[in-house]
Protein backbone atom coordinates (compact mmCIF):
# COMPACT_ATOMS: atom_id res chain seq x y z
CA UNK A 1 0.00 0.00 0.00
CA UNK A 2 1.17 3.14 -1.27
CA UNK A 3 2.08 5.79 2.26
CA UNK A 4 1.09 8.80 -0.26
CA UNK A 5 0.13 9.96 -3.48
CA UNK A 6 -0.54 13.46 -5.33
CA UNK A 7 -1.95 14.40 -8.58
CA UNK A 8 -2.08 17.73 -10.42
CA UNK A 9 -5.18 19.20 -12.03
CA UNK A 10 -6.79 22.31 -13.39
CA UNK A 11 -10.78 22.76 -12.81
CA UNK A 12 -11.98 24.63 -16.37
CA UNK A 13 -15.18 26.70 -16.72
CA UNK A 14 -16.69 23.45 -18.59
CA UNK A 15 -15.88 21.04 -15.19
CA UNK A 16 -17.66 24.01 -12.72
CA UNK A 17 -20.76 24.11 -15.08
CA UNK A 18 -20.71 20.24 -15.16
CA UNK A 19 -20.53 20.06 -11.39
CA UNK A 20 -23.10 22.49 -11.04
CA UNK A 21 -25.57 20.67 -13.10
CA UNK A 22 -24.93 17.13 -11.49
CA UNK A 23 -25.02 18.56 -7.58
CA UNK A 24 -27.75 21.08 -8.43
CA UNK A 25 -26.08 23.70 -6.43
CA UNK A 26 -26.49 26.62 -8.90
CA UNK A 27 -24.93 29.25 -6.30
CA UNK A 28 -23.73 32.47 -8.40
CA UNK A 29 -20.48 32.29 -6.82
CA UNK A 30 -19.72 29.62 -8.56
CA UNK A 31 -21.40 30.34 -12.10
CA UNK A 32 -21.17 33.78 -12.34
CA UNK A 33 -18.40 35.70 -13.10
CA UNK A 34 -19.36 39.05 -12.51
CA UNK A 35 -21.53 38.24 -9.51
CA UNK A 36 -18.43 36.14 -7.34
CA UNK A 37 -16.14 39.17 -7.72
CA UNK A 38 -18.65 41.66 -6.67
CA UNK A 39 -19.13 39.50 -3.94
CA UNK A 40 -15.33 40.05 -3.28
CA UNK A 41 -13.98 37.02 -4.90
CA UNK A 42 -10.98 37.01 -7.50
CA UNK A 43 -13.57 34.90 -10.08
CA UNK A 44 -15.81 31.60 -10.39
CA UNK A 45 -15.49 30.32 -6.68
CA UNK A 46 -14.82 25.89 -7.03
CA UNK A 47 -17.44 24.38 -4.92
CA UNK A 48 -16.26 22.67 -1.88
CA UNK A 49 -17.78 19.62 -2.64
CA UNK A 50 -15.53 19.47 -5.96
CA UNK A 51 -12.47 19.42 -4.01
CA UNK A 52 -13.66 17.07 -1.90
CA UNK A 53 -14.61 14.63 -5.15
CA UNK A 54 -11.20 14.97 -6.00
CA UNK A 55 -10.09 14.11 -2.70
CA UNK A 56 -12.55 11.14 -3.02
CA UNK A 57 -10.75 10.17 -6.42
CA UNK A 58 -7.30 10.34 -4.61
CA UNK A 59 -8.92 7.34 -2.34
CA UNK A 60 -10.43 5.32 -4.77
CA UNK A 61 -7.97 5.52 -6.88
CA UNK A 62 -5.02 5.38 -5.12
CA UNK A 63 -4.37 5.94 -1.61
CA UNK A 64 -5.41 3.14 -0.59
CA UNK A 65 -6.83 2.49 -4.14
CA UNK A 66 -9.51 0.04 -5.42
CA UNK A 67 -11.61 -1.42 -2.72
CA UNK A 68 -11.98 1.67 -0.40
CA UNK A 69 -14.52 2.96 1.17
CA UNK A 70 -14.40 5.96 3.17
CA UNK A 71 -16.20 5.81 6.54
CA UNK A 72 -15.32 9.40 7.72
CA UNK A 73 -14.34 12.68 6.82
CA UNK A 74 -14.16 16.14 7.54
CA UNK A 75 -12.47 18.71 5.93
CA UNK A 76 -11.19 22.72 6.13
CA UNK A 77 -11.12 25.03 3.51
CA UNK A 78 -8.84 28.02 3.83
CA UNK A 79 -8.91 29.52 0.27
CA UNK A 80 -11.33 29.44 -2.25
CA UNK A 81 -10.39 27.67 -5.73
CA UNK A 82 -10.65 29.44 -8.72
CA UNK A 83 -10.66 28.15 -12.32
CA UNK A 84 -8.10 27.33 -15.15
CA UNK A 85 -5.08 26.79 -11.99
CA UNK A 86 -2.78 24.00 -11.07
CA UNK A 87 -4.01 22.89 -7.83
CA UNK A 88 -2.50 19.63 -6.46
CA UNK A 89 -4.33 16.99 -4.82
CA UNK A 90 -2.76 14.97 -2.06
CA UNK A 91 -2.75 12.43 0.62
CA UNK A 92 -0.67 10.88 3.12
CA UNK A 93 -1.48 7.73 5.22
CA UNK A 94 -1.01 8.42 9.19
CA UNK A 95 -2.19 5.26 10.47
CA UNK A 96 -2.95 2.04 9.34
CA UNK A 97 -5.43 -0.63 11.78
CA UNK A 98 -4.72 -4.05 10.60
CA UNK A 99 -7.37 -5.64 12.76
CA UNK A 100 -10.28 -3.20 11.58
CA UNK A 101 -8.58 -2.92 7.73
CA UNK A 102 -9.11 0.92 8.13
CA UNK A 103 -6.12 3.72 7.50
CA UNK A 104 -6.01 7.53 8.52
CA UNK A 105 -5.63 9.94 5.54
CA UNK A 106 -4.50 13.21 5.77
CA UNK A 107 -5.57 14.95 2.69
CA UNK A 108 -4.59 18.63 0.92
CA UNK A 109 -5.31 21.14 -2.05
CA UNK A 110 -3.26 23.55 -2.95
CA UNK A 111 -2.19 25.45 -5.47
CA UNK A 112 1.06 24.27 -7.40
CA UNK A 113 2.34 27.64 -7.73
CA UNK A 114 2.15 29.61 -4.83
CA UNK A 115 1.51 26.45 -2.17
CA UNK A 116 -1.41 28.73 -0.71
CA UNK A 117 -3.77 25.49 0.70
CA UNK A 118 -6.92 25.34 -0.27
CA UNK A 119 -8.41 22.80 1.59
CA UNK A 120 -7.23 20.10 4.03
CA UNK A 121 -8.68 16.96 5.96
CA UNK A 122 -8.86 13.63 7.49
CA UNK A 123 -10.52 10.16 6.20
CA UNK A 124 -10.95 7.24 7.55
CA UNK A 125 -11.18 4.44 5.14
CA UNK A 126 -11.57 0.96 5.50
CA UNK A 127 -9.86 -1.21 2.79
CA UNK A 128 -9.66 -4.91 1.65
Amino acid sequence: MKKKYSFKTIITKKDLINFSKLSGDNNKIHIDKKYAIKKGFKGNVVHGAFIVSLFSKLIGNKLPGNGALILFSEYKFHYPAYLNLSIIIGGKIISISKSTSTTTLKLYAKYEKNGKIISTGKSIVRFK
